[in-house]
């Protein structure tokens, strides 16, 4: 799935300024919008385009503390991690709903 399998649901000026850096795991592209910062998920089951980080540094310390989670390596009880990804993880605009449902 790219990026541009998702052209026909939203206007040119949505995605030009979109950069695909991964997928997420339905396989849907993540994508960097340079001229925000933000990044953004393009779902194909809903078809949605939502922000889900303020910003790449979000992305990667979620990708950490999920690493971590599944790995079973980390030393933080699950109210701490929830505490940290309730201080590092929020911004504006930013589906959490979505987000949790589909990374």
């Amino acid at each position: 799935m790219t990026l541009w399998d998702h052209t026909d649901n939203f206007q040119l000026s949505e995605i030009n300024t979109m950069i695909v850096f991964c997928e997420s795991p339905g396989t849907d592209p993540l994508c960097f919008d340079f001229k925000t910062g933000g990044v953004y998920l393009f779902s194909h089951d809903p078809t949605k385009k939502a922000k889900v980080f303020s910003d790449l540094s979000q992305y990667v310390l979620h990708e950490l503390l999920e690493t971590e989670r599944l790995v079973g390596d980390s030393d933080l009880r699950e109210d701490e991690s929830n505490q940290l990804i309730d201080k590092y993880l929020s911004g504006e605009g930013i589906d959490y709903n979505f987000r949790r449902m589909k990374l």
